[in-house]
C-alpha cells in the first residue's frame, strides 16, 4: 500500500506530534481506543464499563509488536508521563481529578491523581459526568505507548504496521501480532505537487492521497478517473498576529476577503468563514516595517503576497519569511513575527476545547473575561454567538476557512478508512 504525503513525518511519538503527517503516520503505528464515524462513538480496543464520573475501560485483547499484551498499566503509564512533564496535551485531560492541582502544582504527589488499574480495566474518577473522555480517547494523542527504561519508544507499537528498520518511518512492515491487517507494508513517499499526486492516483501508482487540494484547476484530472473515494480532513487556515497588531484585524479581514471572493480559484479551495467588516476607514499600522511568517505552501504564499502587497502600498517594509514546514515550526516557536499564516488542526472535535484553545489567542487584559464567558456557555447561561463576538473583537487571530483538502482513496482499498478524527484505520468494520 503506498500513501503520499504532502510534507516528511517530524514524529512517531503520539504525544509528541505537532504536526499532520506526524499524526497520520502515528494512525498507522497506534490505534485510538474508541472510533469516532460519522459523528458517533464506538468501541475499539476497549470494552466501556463507564458509570456516571466512574470511567472504566476494559482492554480487548491486543498486542506490542514484540508480542506482549498492551495493558491498562500501559495507558497509565502514558498518561502519567504527559501530566508528570506538563505537555501542552495535559489540559485536555484535566477532567480527571488531580490532574488541573497537578498542573496548577497545587500538588505535586501523581498518587493524588485519580487514574488506577487492575490487570484488566483501567479506572478514571471525572471531574464531570459527559461523554467528553470519548471525544480524548477517539484521537491518536492519546494511545498508549511503550515505555523502555523510562522512555517513550516507537519501535514496539500495536497498531497494524511498525516500523521495517529502526526510525525509518517511511516504509512500514506489517505488526504480525495484529489481528486481520489488510497488507503487508505501507510506504510513504512525499510529493508537494497536486497535479503529480493526482497524476499517480489515475496512474495506479499510490493508493491515498494524504492532504492534496483538490485545486479546482486540477479537478478535470479526476474526471477520467472515477474508481476512488474521497474524504475531507479537518484544516484550517487561520491568521495570527502579534497584540500590537490589533488594530489592523478589519483591515487583515477585509483584504483577505476580498482576495477570495475575486480569486475563483480560492473560493473553491478555502470553504471561507471570512466576512467583509463594514470599517471602511484604514486604521495606520503604528509601526514602519511588518514581519510575516509562513510555510510556502498553497494557499498560505498567495495570502501572504496579499498581505504583503497591502501593506507596501501604505509605506510599509514588508518582510516574508518563509521556508518548508521544518523552517516554519522553527521560526513559530520563537514567536518572532508580527503575522503568521498557520494551518491549524484540531486535537479533539469537542467544541469546549475549541473554545478553550481559544485563551492562548487572547491579550492578557481580555482572558479573565473570556473565561467567565466561556464558563457561563459551559453552564448554559448564555449563547455560544457572545463567545464567537468577544474573539472576534478581541482574540489575536482570524479564521480564514476550512482548507479543502481531501483525501484520495482508491476503491481496491477494502478495509481501510479514515474516521472524523483523520485517523487511518486499517481495519473491516462493519457497516462502516
Amino acid at each position: 500500500m503506498k500513501i503520499f504525503l504532502d510534507d516528511s513525518p517530524k514524529e512517531s511519538i503520539p504525544f509528541k506530534v505537532r504536526d499532520y503527517s506526524s499524526c497520520l503516520l502515528c494512525s498507522a503505528m497506534y490505534e485510538p481506543l474508541f472510533l469516532k464515524i460519522n459523528n458517533e462513538f464506538t468501541e475499539n480496543l476497549i470494552i466501556d464499563n463507564t458509570q456516571n464520573t466512574n470511567i472504566a475501560l476494559t482492554f480487548k485483547e491486543f498486542y506490542w509488536s514484540n508480542g506482549e499484551r498492551c495493558t491498562p498499566e500501559d495507558l497509565k503509564k502514558t498518561l502519567f508521563y504527559i501530566i508528570e512533564n506538563k505537555l501542552p496535551l495535559a489540559q485536555y485531560i484535566d477532567f480527571i481529578e488531580g490532574v488541573k492541582d497537578y498542573l496548577d502544582g497545587d500538588i505535586d504527589d501523581l498518587k493524588n491523581i485519580k487514574i488506577s488499574t487492575n490487570s484488566d480495566t483501567i479506572y478514571i474518577k471525572s471531574l464531570t459526568n459527559s461523554d467528553y473522555y470519548k471525544h480524548v480517547f477517539s484521537t491518536i494523542y492519546f494511545s498508549p505507548v511503550k515505555f523502555i527504561k523510562g522512555l517513550p519508544s516507537s519501535n514496539i507499537v500495536y497498531g497494524p504496521f511498525q516500523m521495517e528498520t529502526e526510525n525509518n518511518w517511511m516504509i512500514l512492515e506489517r505488526n504480525p501480532y495484529y489481528e486481520k491487517n489488510i497488507c503487508e507494508m505501507l510506504e510513504f513517499k512525499v510529493e508537494k505537487d497536486p497535479l503529480i499526486n493526482i497524476l499517480n492516483f489515475n496512474g495506479g501508482n499510490l493508493d491515498v492521497t494524504s492532504t492534496t487540494i483538490l485545486y479546482q484547476k486540477y479537478r478535470k484530472q479526476l474526471i477520467k478517473n472515477k474508481n476512488f473515494r474521497q474524504k475531507k480532513s479537518n484544516l484550517s487556515l487561520r491568521i495570527e498576529f502579534s497584540e500590537f497588531f490589533l488594530n489592523q484585524k478589519n483591515n487583515l479581514v477585509n483584504s483577505i476577503y476580498e482576495l477570495i471572493e475575486n480569486d475563483e480559484y480560492l473560493k473553491n479551495d478555502i470553504v471561507s468563514s471570512i466576512k467583509k467588516v463594514n470599517n471602511g476607514k484604514y486604521d495606520g499600522v503604528k509601526h514602519d516595517k511588518l514581519t510575516v511568517l509562513y510555510s510556502d505552501y498553497y494557499p498560505n504564499n498567495i495570502l501572504a503576497n496579499k498581505i504583503g502587497s497591502f501593506y507596501k502600498e501604505r509605506n510599509v517594509n514588508v518582510k516574508l519569511k518563509h521556508g518548508d514546514l521544518d523552517y516554519f515550526m522553527e521560526e513559530y516557536s520563537k514567536s518572532n513575527y508580527d503575522i503568521c499564516i498557520n494551518v491549524a488542526y484540531p486535537i479533539t472535535q469537542n467544541k469546549v476545547d475549541y473554545y478553550i484553545e481559544k485563551i492562548d489567542f487572547l491579550p492578557e487584559s481580555r482572558i479573565d473575561c473570556y473565561i467567565d464567558l466561556l464558563n457561563k456557555w459551559i453552564d448554559g447561561k448564555i449563547d455560544e454567538y457572545l463567545l464567537d463576538e468577544y474573539l472576534d473583537k478581541f482574540a489575536l487571530f482570524v479564521t480564514i476557512g476550512d482548507l479543502n483538502h481531501h483525501f484520495l482513496i482508491s476503491n481496491s482499498m477494502e478495509g481501510f478508512i479514515i474516521d472524523d478524527n483523520d485517523n487511518f484505520i486499517f481495519k473491516f468494520l462493519e457497516g462502516k
